[in-house]
């Protein structure tokens, strides 16, 4: 198989009742995908590979995303371990008792 230019299409559709669920190959760009879809009208990439780089990328993988406070300071010797106190962590620290 061969398409002509980079913004051409090429690749597997994958229907139910003629409803595009699925496509594999290289759509509107040189990278390959994977894509599904629910409805046969808006895709999601499952799976990206960049032709450039070969990064393998899964756009709509779930990731973690956390806050840290940098600003608590705990000098040596004075942690202690939290506890558990009417419903709230007690951490015990000189002026931050309660605070979690």
């Amino acid at each position: 198989m061969n398409k002509e230019a980079a913004g051409d299409d090429l690749g597997l559709t994958l229907q139910t009742g003629f409803v595009t669920k699925a496509l594999v190959g290289l759509f509107g760009s040189d990278k390959f995908r994977l894509a599904v879809s629910a409805d046969g009208g808006t895709f999601f990439d499952g799976l990206s590979i960049d032709n450039t780089t070969d990064i393998v990328d899964q756009l709509r993988l779930p990731r973690f995303k956390a806050w840290t406070n940098y600003d608590t300071y705990v000098g040596v010797g004075t942690w202690r371990r939290p506890l558990w106190r009417g419903g709230a962590w007690s951490f015990g620290m000189p002026g931050r008792e309660g605070a979690p």
